[in-house]
């Protein structure tokens, strides 16, 4: 039987949803650069495609063991 869930333990989950969202934005803004003016420049290490649809592949994964 499955284990009731909280609302807190929704809101964990949520967190770390948007946390990895975040990423995968930050992973893609650095896949295809940034301006001078944009609040990402600083960022030191950009990323290959590969990398970058890993972590997408992560951030799906999440969100399907989530929603079930």
């Amino acid at each position: 039987m499955k284990k009731e869930r909280t609302i807190g333990s929704y809101k964990f989950e949520i967190r770390k949803l948007k946390n990895l969202l975040w990423d995968c934005y930050v992973n893609l803004h650095d896949l295809y650069g940034a301006d001078e003016n944009d609040f990402l420049v600083g960022h030191e290490e950009r990323l290959t495609f590969s990398e970058a649809k890993r972590n997408s592949e992560r951030l799906k994964k999440e969100i399907k063991r989530v929603i079930e």
